[in-house]
């Protein structure tokens, strides 16, 4: 009787034990984590600062992973690589040199967002955010726009009111009524 328990005991705690075991759970962790960016584009304006949101869900700390950006159509592709708690610089894409970063703080919270400094029109496209760790990847679309220096002037004016129109290359024509009075009590009041 004691030999058939011991036996049935050691059967149950091989799995424990074994390094097999511990990959298998991680895998099936891993198989429900997802890497979620913005399904709408991004939208800058030619030198903001722009942020590509990317987050693991649900939350896990990303922190001892490594979070590649890409961008494909470039050469290197990699416009941010972030690896061991800091950016690997040596394969970075040179216009995206100085320029990037990931919120090192916010890793702990799965957080792996992408910020681009001084947006340029050259940098408008589709980014891919992943973790070669997890196998998981998600992309996300910036939009980079410029725009000239608006144009305000005065079309008409009939019966105490004003027409301002505003151009503006890049966007849209904009007009604007207001009375006299509108106007004076919102500028001295």
């Amino acid at each position: 009787m004691f030999f058939t328990t011991s036996v049935v005991l050691l059967v149950l705690l091989v799995p424990f034990c074994s390094g097999n075991f511990h990959t298998r759970r991680i895998s099936s962790e891993t198989a429900l984590l997802k890497l979620v960016c913005s399904r709408q584009p991004i939208v800058a304006l030619v030198g903001d600062d722009v942020i590509l949101p990317c987050r693991l869900d649900p939350v896990v700390s990303a922190d001892s992973m490594t979070v590649v950006w890409t961008r494909p159509g470039l050469d290197p592709k990699y416009i941010h690589v972030h690896q061991d708690g800091q950016l690997l610089n040596r394969s970075q894409n040179l216009s995206y040199y100085f320029r990037t970063r990931v919120f090192v703080d916010e890793l702990t919270y799965g957080n792996v967002s992408v910020s681009i400094f001084k947006a340029r029109v050259s940098d408008e496209g589709q980014y891919w955010c992943s973790i070669p760790s997890i196998q998981k990847e998600a992309s996300v679309q910036l939009i980079v726009g410029s725009v000239s220096a608006p144009v305000v002037e005065v079309t008409s004016s009939n019966r105490g009111k004003m027409v301002l129109q505003c151009e503006s290359a890049g966007w849209f024509t904009v007009t604007i009524e207001q009375t006299p009075t509108q106007i004076h009590s919102e500028t001295w009041s």
